[in-house]
């Protein structure tokens, strides 16, 4: 911005990149171009609702062996975010959903093929049935009581809440006269890097996956 100076190594600073000129050039290198003897291609069948119970899924006939779901992961562990920070509440992330569906897009079954057209041709034969929920898809209105809880066992929608004073209440003690109040508003923010779409994995001797 004009009049401001641009901090050297962060916000408003100029980044030469490096990687450019191979990707322009058609040189630069994709999970989607490797290819190993034997590898398998997977796609995955995806939530089309925000919330809800996971009544069945029906894999396709004669193809059962190339779709997993989580019955299927056998001492496979969910992910688990954890906490030291007075208050967290810890919450489990399945690799698949298993009861319950809780964001569009979450991942339900995996298909494995020769091929990410087949392995894709495969997803769309499986059948969802799902008995939706209510969502709530908007800050403030998951707070009020008896908005749909992403969580049963936490009794609310609030995973942490933290509160920092840096004098305000003394200057607010001062003006008790006056007051005032604002709601905030914003987009989630996620301090991460984001995920890559595409990772591959290679296997014992016997075989190997590639993942999308």
């Amino acid at each position: 911005m004009d009049g401001v100076a641009a901090n050297s190594s962060g916000v408003g600073q100029r980044v030469l990149r490096k990687e450019d000129e191979r990707y322009l050039r058609g040189q630069g290198a994709f999970i989607a171009d490797i290819a190993l003897a034997g590898m398998r291609d997977l796609a995955f069948v995806r939530s089309p609702v925000a919330h809800a119970r996971i009544r069945g899924i029906v894999k396709p006939a004669g193809r059962a062996q190339d779709v997993f779901t989580a019955a299927d992961l056998i001492n496979v562990k969910p992910i688990t975010a954890v906490s030291g920070l007075p208050g967290f509440k810890a919450s489990s992330q399945p690799v698949l959903a298993a009861d319950k569906i809780r964001h569009v897009g979450e991942a339900v079954a995996v298909c494995v093929a020769a091929s990410r057209a087949e392995a894709e041709d495969l997803a769309a034969l499986v059948e969802l049935d799902l008995e939706e929920l209510p969502a709530v898809s908007e800050m403030l209105a998951a707070r009020r009581p008896g908005s749909p809880l992403v969580h049963e066992h936490w009794g609310d929608n609030v995973f942490l809440e933290s509160r920092v004073d840096i004098g305000f209440a003394a200057a607010a003690a001062e003006r008790r006269d006056r007051g005032a109040a604002r709601i905030a508003d914003g987009a989630a923010v996620h301090v991460a890097a984001g995920r890559p779409g595409r990772g591959g994995a290679v296997g014992p001797p016997a075989g190997t996956v590639a993942g999308a």
